[in-house]
């Protein structure tokens, strides 16, 4: 069966297909940015309060605190933006 998504967004509602796109990156080693939009999306969803505080906490700890890789080689993006989070 072929599936024929409008936008990425489409693509995010299918668990299937999201797990499969996470394999394909992963094999392409550039799975982490994709990690991040969805973290950013669950932080999106969360309801106000602690829940999203701490999603919030979590994403800039393991997204722009990685004491391995700066944010921009590990997101792969190189703008201002990303390297003024700290």
């Amino acid at each position: 069966m072929l599936f024929i998504y409008r936008n990425f967004n489409e693509v995010l509602r299918d668990h299937s297909h999201v797990e499969f796109f996470k394999r394909f990156l992963k094999a392409h080693r550039s799975e982490v940015p994709f990690l991040f939009v969805l973290s950013v999306e669950s932080l999106r969803n969360a309801h106000l309060g602690k829940d999203r505080h701490s999603k919030a906490r979590a994403i800039v700890k393991k997204y722009f605190h990685n004491h391995k890789y700066p944010a921009n080689e590990l997101l792969l993006c190189d703008t201002d933006l990303i390297r003024l989070v700290k």
